[in-house]
């Protein structure tokens, strides 16, 4: 299973980065599912996709849960 974002499918967010330009610091979220219907949107009926590594700029990874909540 692969992932990725594409810009037609969400809202990119500005870069975070503290006054005079440093680097910030933020967090990521979010839920894997089955999108069963292929809408884009996630239906009361379509599961989370548990145990799934979600690899961020091949660099960052976590395991989604049960639930698939990374």
């Amino acid at each position: 299973l692969s992932a990725r974002f594409e810009a037609i499918g969400g809202t990119p967010s500005p870069r975070v980065a503290a006054v005079g330009g440093r680097s910030g610091t933020g967090s990521i979220a979010g839920t894997l599912f089955f999108d069963e219907n292929r809408d884009g949107k996630r239906q009361p009926t379509e599961r989370g996709a548990g145990g799934v590594t979600v690899l961020l700029d091949g660099r960052q990874m976590q395991v989604t849960d049960a639930e698939g909540r990374f």
